[in-house]
């Protein structure tokens, strides 16, 4: 993404999980640029303002949504695997792109590291040689 600024989305849900569930979403300049223009191009964005709807601008049933995401799999050749892989696609992508810990569990939403190492960081072969010579290009012998 070309453009580094970044803007708040304030998204309301009726309902969370707990009380920490709520929380601010910060998106990159250039995906809330596309969403708004998403938003601004739906017929069909009744009283419910959403951004993505079906035909009658109701929300879209995730079956849909998985449908949908299964044939784009398909057609890129690219082994399914569940949306929720996404999310540790993120985590692990964030931490191989040194942003630390703490940043990436509270974009996340998590409150603490601990579940977001424990989760979502899959470190690979590549991060655990870097980090074995960090360690060892220190040393003097």
């Amino acid at each position: 993404m070309t453009n580094t600024k970044h803007e708040k989305l304030t998204v309301s849900e009726t309902s969370v999980k707990t009380d920490n569930s709520e929380r601010e979403t910060y998106l990159d300049g250039f995906l809330l640029e596309k969403l708004r223009e998403r938003k601004k191009n739906t017929i069909y964005n009744n009283d419910n303002d959403f951004i993505f709807c079906d035909e009658l601008g109701h929300y879209i049933p995730y079956e849909n949504l998985r449908r949908n995401y299964k044939q784009i799999l398909e057609n890129a050749n690219v082994k399914y695997r569940k949306p929720h892989t996404l999310r540790h696609t993120f985590g692990t992508m964030g931490v191989k792109n040194k942003v630390d810990y703490k940043t990436m569990a509270r974009l996340m939403g998590h409150s603490g590291v601990q579940v977001f190492m424990d989760l979502y960081v899959h470190p690979d072969k590549e991060m655990k040689k870097e980090g074995l010579n960090a360690i060892t290009g220190n040393l003097a012998i």
